[in-house]
């Protein structure tokens, strides 16, 4: 059963997030995106996925840890 994360973040944000860990997978990921990247992008879906499956809003504060270390890879 897909979990109810995917109808929270949209199948846009989800893409965004899997292109992390397709490129590195492949060898092919841009300097910029890391094993540490995809680590934290990893996190992050299970942060909203356990947000959403347990019925809270998914919001940065739900989210803590998970959003902030995905959010600083990108700056």
């Amino acid at each position: 059963m897909p979990s109810l994360a995917i109808d929270v973040i949209g199948a846009g944000a989800m893409d965004h997030q899997l292109e992390h860990f397709i490129d590195v997978a492949h060898g092919t990921s841009a300097p910029r995106v890391s094993a540490l990247d995809a680590g934290r992008t990893l996190a992050l879906v299970d942060a909203v996925a356990r947000a959403a499956d347990s019925g809270q809003c998914v919001t940065p504060t739900a989210l803590g840890d998970a959003w902030h270390d995905h959010a600083d890879m990108h700056f």
